[in-house]
């Protein structure tokens, strides 16, 4: 709202300047439980850099493409990320997907599906 003004690839720099800014002053506040540390092996720097490599290429791709596309049409299926969050924890880390889990994936799936429904007609 208070970036209105700027172009849209400025707002984005600006948008991921907070959240890094954020990150540094909870990391060095101790805010986060169990704090922030540097790995100490060499398959945690591996991880660290794809983590950085995946997560700020996404995020890079969602500001630039963001501003070309009709959000309002399109706003629900950003929703799906915690959907698939859930289902790659289980496909590709193991995880156990408890029954509250499941009936929030099923509220949020539903929600989309109504939004897209009401729109089309």
């Amino acid at each position: 709202h208070k970036l209105a003004a700027l172009n849209g690839s400025v707002r984005s720099m600006f948008t991921m300047l907070v959240v890094f800014v954020a990150m540094i002053f909870a990391g060095l506040g101790d805010v986060l439980p169990g704090g922030m540390a540097l790995p100490q092996a060499g398959p945690g720097w591996i991880g660290l850099a794809v983590l950085v490599a995946l997560y700020g290429s996404a995020f890079s791709v969602l500001f630039i493409t963001v501003p070309r596309l009709d959000m309002a049409r399109n706003a629900s299926v950003m929703n799906v990320e915690p959907i698939a969050t859930l289902l790659f924890g289980w496909l590709i880390l193991d995880q156990m997907i408890s029954p509250i889990q499941m009936v929030g994936g099923l509220i949020v799936v539903s929600g989309i599906v109504i939004l897209t429904l009401r729109k089309s007609s």
